[in-house]
C-alpha cells in the first residue's frame, strides 16, 4: 500500500509537494468510510492506524497546507486517539491560523477519550481565537455535552 511511502516522502522536509502529498494521505483515509469492500476497509484503516504517529510533529511544521492537512488527518478515526487528542490539543492553543485551530479543535471533539471534555470547556476561553471557541461549540454538540451560555456565546462571537 502507498500509504506508509506517502508518510515518509511528507515527512522529508526537503521533498517536493508535501502539501499534494498530505492532500494525497488524507483522500486515501478518508476512503475508509466509503472503501468498496470490507477489505479495503480494513488495509486503509490498518496503515492509518500505523501511520498516525509518524506525521504528529507536521502539526507545526512551516507550511500552512502541510498543517492543514495533517490537522485534518489527525482528527479522524487513527486507532491511537489518545495521542491524536493529546497533539492536536497541545497545539490547537497555540496555533495561529484560526482555520487550522478550528481543525485541531474539531479533531479534538471528533475522539472520545476522556479528558475531552475537560479540553473543551477550556477551550471555551475568551482568550482562544474565536474560530477554536467555534469549534468547541460543534464539540459540544457532537459530544452530547451541555449546552451552556459560554457555548452559545462562542457561537455567537464566532
Amino acid at each position: 500500500m502507498a500509504h506508509p511511502a506517502l508518510v515518509d516522502l511528507l515527512l522529508a522536509p526537503s521533498a517536493p509537494g508535501r502539501a499534494t502529498l498530505a492532500d494525497l494521505l488524507l483522500g486515501i483515509t478518508i476512503t475508509i468510510g466509503i472503501a468498496e469492500t470490507e477489505a479495503v476497509h480494513h488495509e486503509i484503516r490498518a496503515a492509518h492506524a500505523q501511520a498516525t504517529p509518524r506525521p504528529l510533529p507536521l502539526l507545526a511544521d512551516p507550511v500552512r497546507e502541510v498543517r492543514h492537512r495533517v490537522a485534518y488527518l489527525t482528527g479522524l478515526r487513527t486507532g491511537h486517539e489518545g495521542l491524536a487528542v493529546r497533539a492536536l490539543g497541545e497545539r490547537a492553543h497555540s496555533e495561529p491560523d484560526p482555520l487550522i485551530a478550528a481543525v485541531m479543535t474539531g479533531g479534538v471533539a471528533r475522539h472520545d477519550v476522556a479528558g475531552r471534555a475537560a479540553w473543551l470547556s477550556g477551550a471555551l476561553a475568551s482568550r482562544h481565537l474565536p474560530a477554536v471557541r467555534a469549534a468547541t461549540a460543534w464539540g459540544f454538540a457532537r459530544a452530547g455535552l451541555p449546552w451552556t451560555t459560554e457555548v452559545t456565546s462562542a457561537v455567537a462571537e464566532a
